[in-house]
């Protein structure tokens, strides 16, 4: 869909870009036509000359502003460059035309023979059709970015939405409460403290898994907290045939992250892992500051096995926020180290993308 957009934008965009010039040399020749004797054969010529070097110009100079991304910064950035390269460009134009219509053109008036006033005079005439252009060109695009915000911000709440529905229907499903019911019941008679504290965090976790698929980042602390609290009641489960490892880098607990996207993947791990493997395994979750990203990687012991017609929600779920939340800045990553008998997945999101996200949606 985004591919189509994008398109079609390049088809208006010339088409827009001719007419544009066509109307405003239209309005030069039908100035000449008003004043007698001014409109004739080198008239004509000298309008095209204006049209194909605006054209040229403005082309040029919209291939320079999409190198330099003007089109994402603010209304206080842009007005005095907008003004500038207006200038700029009306004076590219005066030298291009002149220089023509100066050489082959002798009915027109000479355009490089002019004293300070007559300069400012063309300066003014030659840079308004560019400066109406540029503030036709930086309106389109402010639409467009808001729309295209728009649409990235209803993705997201929609991959959002599905990943709370999923991740809760996953830990509500019959299997999972089952199991995590069974063991909480083994533990009344013999250790009824234990029991009751395992209730306490099942119920905990639920709530709190709730709680963080409304928001848009939660802080890494947080995140791990449920991970936690997650892998507690599995161990009641699995008992010594789950082993839990967290490492976490001092600094980055208050770091942003997308919420239950680390809790999606223990789960992952979990489920197509430790529980595969009849003497159980380790999960190991470590967090830690590198070249500006902040690194996850969750850990598990077993084999990377891709079940037939089976794509799973929980990776193709994070790729896809992943994209929308950071763009190509983060990435997602799931491999199998035979050698150790281990699948890794490791997640890489830019700190500073991070926290300017957590701004815009504060």
């Amino acid at each position: 869909m985004r591919e189509k957009r994008t398109q079609r934008k390049k088809y208006l965009y010339w088409p827009a870009q001719v007419v544009g010039w066509l109307v405003f040399v239209l309005v030069v020749l039908f100035r000449a036509f008003l004043t007698p004797g001014e409109l004739n054969r080198e008239a004509v010529i000298s309008a095209g000359l204006i049209f194909a070097f605006g054209i040229l110009i403005s082309h040029t100079f919209r291939l320079v502003l999409h190198r330099l991304q003007w089109e994402r910064r603010g209304v206080l950035f842009l007005l005095p460059r907008v003004f500038l390269s207006a200038v700029l460009m009306g004076t590219m134009l005066i030298l291009l035309y002149g220089s023509v219509s100066d050489l082959f053109l002798p009915t027109i008036a000479p355009i490089l023979v002019f004293d300070d006033f007559e300069l400012l005079v063309y300066v003014s005439n030659f840079s308004f059709p560019f400066l109406l252009w540029l503030a036709i060109y930086f309106t389109v695009k402010a639409f467009e970015n808001f729309k295209r915000e728009e649409i990235e911000k209803l993705e997201l709440k929609a991959a959002n939405s599905e990943m709370e529905l999923n991740s809760f229907k996953a830990q509500m499903n019959p299997h999972f409460m089952f199991n995590s019911m069974n063991s909480i019941r083994a533990l009344i008679d013999d250790q009824p403290a234990n029991a009751k504290e395992a209730i306490t965090t099942l119920s905990s976790m639920l709530r709190n898994t709730l709680l963080l698929g409304r928001k848009s980042t939660v802080s890494l602390s947080e995140e791990l907290d449920v991970v936690q609290k997650y892998l507690s009641i599995e161990q009641i489960r699995f008992e010594e045939r789950l082993q839990v490892e967290v490492e976490v880098e001092p600094g980055v607990l208050e770091l942003q992250v997308p919420p239950l996207m680390i809790q999606t993947i223990v789960e992952n791990a979990v489920k197509h892992g430790i529980s595969r493997q009849k003497e159980g395994g380790i999960v190991s979750v470590r967090c830690w500051r590198e070249n500006g990203d902040l690194m996850i990687e969750v850990a598990n012991s077993g084999r990377l096995i891709k079940q037939k017609g089976e794509k799973g929600f929980g990776i193709s779920n994070t790729k896809k926020r992943l994209e929308l939340l950071f763009g190509d800045k983060a990435t997602f990553e799931l491999n199998e180290m035979r050698d150790r008998d281990k699948v890794v997945a490791r997640l890489t999101i830019p700190i500073q993308s991070t926290k300017q996200y957590e701004n815009n949606n504060s």
